[in-house]
């Protein structure tokens, strides 16, 4: 009896391994972003965010990665995990919002997401959101194609000329039993013009705190007015791993190139996860915006 339920713990875990798509900025700080107001974090993270963002952008973005071990460089083509994202965001209107494209393999399964988002003000210095994404998971060893609707709900506040305060509830319809119902809260807070720090804590609020939680942080630092140094780390026992990241930003005019870099492990060596025992997974994140205006 304790074997079957040994069992169905950890397949439970393996299902729930599926991860989202990160922006670069994302990607680098260890996944933080709930705080954020940037407008393509706003697509993917907290759409209450972009009520705050200045001009409309164009996003093009691109994830690879391979796990490696001990005994050789890598694993399989099967081991790698690869994917692209594209989005457009307006912030000239009072309503703003965007849209994005995903396809995205992870754990073998192939996402392709359509997805948009708003954002309206709810006070002077707070806002609301709402993101809307139409998911189609095809399960690689299957071939069978899973197709379902999601709904997050997103709040970001300006505490003061610092600190942003965001909160956001992901699927609340829990229209999909694998996917995360996830809650997150995060803080930004600004040390100079130059150096932020980043943070978020959250778990998923259909499941158990203990076996879900997360903790994300996040800093960046800018100089010589067009570099931006990045990098983070973060525990998550909902995805059983843990890791470091780091990034680079470089913006020329109107244009912005963002390079991300992350080595992941397992969190707890007798949890299943997307990683195996004894592995690490090592991902590339790169990205290109462009200010349309």
């Amino acid at each position: 009896m304790k074997t079957l339920l040994l069992l169905l713990l950890i397949s439970q875990l393996a299902l729930s391994s599926n991860r989202e798509f990160q922006s670069t900025r994302s990607f680098s700080t260890g996944g933080t972003g709930v705080a954020s107001i940037e407008s393509i974090d706003a697509t993917m993270i907290n759409p209450a965010g972009g009520a705050f963002a200045q001009g409309s952008k164009f996003y093009a973005g691109y994830m690879g990665g391979s796990f490696f071990d001990d005994s050789k460089d890598s694993n399989s083509e099967d081991d790698n995990l690869n994917g692209f994202m594209a989005a457009v965001y307006d912030s000239t209107d009072k309503a703003r919002g965007g849209f994005l494209y995903q396809r995205y393999t992870d754990d073998g399964i192939r996402r392709n997401r359509i997805g948009t988002s708003m954002a309206m003000p709810a006070g002077k210095l707070t806002s609301i959101g709402t993101s809307y994404y139409y998911n189609m998971d095809k399960n690689l060893s299957t071939d069978k194609t899973d197709k379902f609707h999601q709904i997050n709900l997103g709040l970001t506040s300006i505490l003061s000329k610092k600190m942003v305060f965001g909160l956001v509830a992901n699927d609340i319809l829990n229209s999909y039993s694998k996917e995360k119902t996830v809650g997150t809260v995060g803080i930004k807070y600004a040390l100079s013009d130059t150096i932020q720090a980043m943070s978020d804590v959250g778990y998923n609020y259909r499941g158990k705190f203990k076996e879900t939680t997360f903790y994300k942080l996040g800093a960046q630092i800018g100089f010589m007015d067009q570099f931006t140094l990045r990098g983070g780390y973060k525990i998550d026992k909902y995805e059983n791993a843990r890791g470091l990241t780091a990034g680079l930003a470089w913006k020329a005019g109107k244009v912005l190139i963002n390079i991300g870099y992350s080595d992941l492990k397992r969190n707890d060596q007798l949890l299943a996860s997307f990683i195996d025992k004894d592995k690490s997974l090592k991902e590339i994140n790169s990205s290109l915006v462009i200010n349309i205006k």
